[in-house]
């Protein structure tokens, strides 16, 4: 290799080679200079020192650049998929009075809506590594654009369960995990910050999509209302077009593209040879890493991993409680008028904005341990929400939104940061997949069981959320296995960017 360099000390220097000069200059003709000089720190280049085996270095993300608009476009994705998921609150009193089914029967469609989010989380997820990010979610726009459609003919509950619920849910899910895995992967040094600025778009979306869909049922009826959400879904085409790879993900493609192919024609024969003779070998090893990219033994070996998601589990069945319920609770048990009621989904998402933008101001601090702060504000809401039964008057309501919305942002912002420490970002795609299925699975059952309850109890929400309230504080306290475990230890290890903490 020759290797020419002005300074003749035995520091450690890179060497390019051709290849990488040509991937930079096809860096630089996406991404534009600036890009291209942070791909060449991104990508896995080749360090020697004189007398010493060549050593590679990580990728490094680029934490800046284009990563700003990934933020803002995955922030727009969260604006219009939460800000939709949540406002079903709005629509649920309507609903009962339209197809006069019970509140079991009627909460099915947002159970089945976000619980087809987050379940059919390893499926994009595989998809994801297959295709890119970009390209799934696109899909995924467009698929959740078509079940809102559909639902504007619905005649039944069950068609809008199947439409609204199923067919826009399953959009929401591979447009969901690309957003959050994208700001991940453009950020390092500040990943909370950024994460938790993306994430905000979840409480501006609470805040206009409330109100707006009050005023939309009021001038256009539920159908209008549907039809109008329709819209405003495919508008996400657009932001998932903007998710780009980073580019070190763009030259490590590109690497393993020029080693799949021949490096030379004289082997021609060679080639042939060995892959008649490798072809049985080769099929049994696609197969063997399309199973090792859905399920990645190392991450089913991770103890710390499955406590996290026994987290994930009892907070996926207790926190869209209060958004399918609250409105028409405060309707009901305390006499409230629906157009105020409506607007307490619209406090709790600008307590839950002001959470997410607090914790994204305090998590990258050295002195916080991520975990148990996740930990606490589970607590909290828990605690907030078994104790609203005691609420009597629209000011303890406003209270309570308030109060539960802080906490929810707090536990939002940090889900996929506290992920990230316990995995490692490289395996933040699956790890991401199998929780997201696993919060799926736990809110299929979170909102019709606590219908069920309340229908048992003659329309009283008293128990119900007594009960879920209990299930997330739960939530909180099964993660605090994993830093009262590593105290007992000794293991103060909290925070594991490139790698991950393993039982």
């Amino acid at each position: 290799m020759d290797n020419k360099h002005p300074d003749k000390t035995s520091q450690a220097v890179p060497v390019r080679s051709v290849n990488n000069a040509i991937e930079d200059e096809e860096v630089k003709h996406v991404y534009g200079d600036k890009e291209a000089v942070v791909a060449e720190t991104a990508a896995e280049d080749i360090l020697i020192t004189p007398g010493q085996e060549p050593v590679l270095l990580e990728p490094e993300a680029p934490d800046g650049g284009y990563g700003w608009v990934i933020i803002f476009a995955v922030f727009m994705i969260h604006l219009i998929v939460d800000g939709v998921s949540y406002s079903f609150g709005v629509l649920f009193p309507q609903l009962l009075d339209l197809f006069g089914g019970t509140k079991s029967d009627t909460s099915w469609t947002i159970s089945i809506l976000i619980g087809t989010t987050y379940g059919c989380g390893p499926l994009p997820s595989f998809l994801a590594i297959r295709l890119g990010r970009r390209t799934v979610a696109f899909i995924g726009a467009l698929i959740a654009f078509c079940g809102a459609l559909l639902s504007c003919f619905a005649t039944a509950t069950w068609h809008l369960t199947l439409t609204f619920g199923f067919i826009t849910g399953l959009g929401f899910g591979f447009l969901y995990l690309p957003a959050v895995v994208s700001v991940a992967t453009w950020f390092k040094k500040r990943r909370a910050l950024a994460v938790g600025i993306a994430v905000c778009g979840t409480g501006f979306g609470t805040i206009v999509m409330a109100p707006l869909s009050n005023y939309l049922l009021e001038e256009y009826s539920l159908w209008g209302c549907l039809l109008l959400y329709a819209g405003i879904i495919l508008n996400c085409c657009i932001f998932a077009a903007l998710l780009r790879p980073t580019p070190g993900e763009v030259i490590a493609a590109k690497r393993g593209a020029r080693k799949s192919k021949p490096v030379a024609v004289e082997q021609k024969e060679l080639d042939n040879l060995l892959h008649q003779n490798n072809s049985a070998n080769a099929q049994t090893n696609r197969r063997r890493n399309r199973i090792a990219q859905m399920l990645d033994m190392d991450l089913m070996r991770q103890w710390r991993f499955w406590v996290y998601c026994l987290t994930a589990f009892f907070g996926g069945i207790s926190s869209y409680i209060p958004y399918t319920y609250l409105p028409h609770r405060a309707e009901v048990e305390a006499e409230i008028l629906k157009h105020d009621a409506a607007k307490l989904i619209s406090y709790i998402g600008f307590a839950n904005l002001v959470g997410r933008l607090t914790s994204s101001a305090i998590s990258d601090r050295p002195f916080v341990n991520r975990m148990i702060l996740y930990s606490v504000f589970c607590l909290i809401a828990g605690a907030a929400t078994s104790l609203s039964v005691l609420c009597n008057t629209y000011y303890l309501f406003v209270f309570y939104s308030i109060v539960y919305g802080f906490s929810g942002g707090f536990i939002i912002a940090l889900q996929s940061v506290v992920l990230t420490d316990i995995v490692g970002l490289e395996k933040l795609t699956a790890a991401f997949g199998i929780l997201l299925f696993i919060e799926g699975a736990a809110v299929f059952v979170g909102p019709p069981m606590a219908g069920s309850i309340t229908d048992a109890h003659g329309g009283n929400y008293t128990v119900a959320f007594i009960v879920f309230g209990i299930l997330m504080a739960m939530a909180g306290l099964s993660l605090l296995v994993i830093p009262v475990t590593n105290a007992i230890t000794g293991n103060r290890k909290t925070r594991t960017p490139t790698s991950s903490i393993t039982a």
